[in-house]
Protein backbone atom coordinates (compact mmCIF):
# COMPACT_ATOMS: atom_id res chain seq x y z
CA UNK A 1 0.00 0.00 0.00
CA UNK A 2 2.91 2.19 0.76
CA UNK A 3 4.55 2.18 -2.34
CA UNK A 4 0.94 2.84 -4.83
CA UNK A 5 0.56 5.95 -2.07
CA UNK A 6 4.56 7.38 -3.27
CA UNK A 7 3.80 6.47 -6.38
CA UNK A 8 0.83 8.70 -6.76
CA UNK A 9 2.43 11.61 -4.65
CA UNK A 10 5.34 11.37 -7.29
CA UNK A 11 2.70 11.52 -10.16
CA UNK A 12 0.81 14.08 -8.31
CA UNK A 13 4.10 16.40 -8.27
CA UNK A 14 4.62 15.61 -11.49
CA UNK A 15 1.46 16.78 -12.74
CA UNK A 16 1.87 19.85 -10.36
CA UNK A 17 4.97 20.57 -12.14
CA UNK A 18 3.89 20.17 -15.57
CA UNK A 19 0.93 22.79 -14.79
CA UNK A 20 3.44 25.22 -13.45
CA UNK A 21 5.72 24.55 -16.91
CA UNK A 22 2.22 25.25 -18.87
CA UNK A 23 1.34 27.97 -17.04
CA UNK A 24 4.64 30.12 -17.14
CA UNK A 25 4.61 29.18 -20.90
CA UNK A 26 1.49 30.66 -21.32
CA UNK A 27 2.37 33.94 -19.35
CA UNK A 28 5.06 33.77 -21.32
CA UNK A 29 3.83 33.63 -25.18
CA UNK A 30 1.41 36.01 -24.16
CA UNK A 31 3.61 38.68 -23.10
CA UNK A 32 5.68 37.86 -26.38
CA UNK A 33 2.24 38.73 -28.20
CA UNK A 34 1.58 41.28 -26.82
CA UNK A 35 5.17 42.84 -27.15
CA UNK A 36 4.55 41.98 -30.80
CA UNK A 37 1.48 43.77 -31.03
CA UNK A 38 2.75 46.60 -29.62
CA UNK A 39 5.62 46.41 -32.09
CA UNK A 40 3.59 46.22 -34.97
CA UNK A 41 1.30 49.01 -34.18
CA UNK A 42 4.17 51.29 -33.54
CA UNK A 43 5.25 51.05 -36.93
CA UNK A 44 1.71 51.42 -38.20
CA UNK A 45 1.74 54.49 -36.65
CA UNK A 46 5.10 55.56 -37.71
CA UNK A 47 4.37 54.59 -41.33
CA UNK A 48 0.83 56.55 -41.61
CA UNK A 49 2.81 59.42 -39.55
CA UNK A 50 5.40 59.46 -42.31
CA UNK A 51 2.66 59.75 -44.99
CA UNK A 52 0.96 62.47 -43.77
CA UNK A 53 4.05 64.26 -43.55
CA UNK A 54 5.12 63.48 -47.23
CA UNK A 55 2.08 64.37 -48.50
CA UNK A 56 2.04 68.07 -45.88
CA UNK A 57 5.34 68.10 -47.36
CA UNK A 58 4.20 68.03 -50.86
CA UNK A 59 0.80 69.90 -50.58
CA UNK A 60 3.12 73.34 -49.26
CA UNK A 61 5.53 72.42 -51.97
CA UNK A 62 3.00 72.92 -54.54
CA UNK A 63 1.41 75.87 -53.07
CA UNK A 64 4.72 77.35 -52.97
CA UNK A 65 4.92 77.27 -56.44
CA UNK A 66 1.50 78.50 -57.39
CA UNK A 67 1.96 81.07 -55.02
CA UNK A 68 5.42 82.28 -57.16
CA UNK A 69 3.79 81.41 -60.43
CA UNK A 70 0.79 83.99 -59.55
CA UNK A 71 3.56 86.60 -58.06
CA UNK A 72 5.60 86.02 -61.80
CA UNK A 73 2.24 86.79 -63.64
CA UNK A 74 1.14 89.91 -61.38
CA UNK A 75 5.08 91.07 -61.77
CA UNK A 76 4.38 91.06 -65.47
CA UNK A 77 1.28 92.57 -65.58
CA UNK A 78 2.27 95.26 -63.65
CA UNK A 79 5.46 95.38 -65.85
CA UNK A 80 3.64 95.90 -68.94
CA UNK A 81 1.36 98.44 -67.86
CA UNK A 82 4.11 100.79 -66.20
CA UNK A 83 5.90 100.23 -70.43
CA UNK A 84 2.02 101.10 -71.68
CA UNK A 85 2.34 104.15 -69.53
CA UNK A 86 5.54 105.37 -70.38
Amino acid sequence: MRVSCWWFVQALASTERLEEAKAELKKTMTVRMQKKKEAATLRLQHKAQQETSDLVKKHSEEMLQLLQSKQEELTRELEEEIVCIV
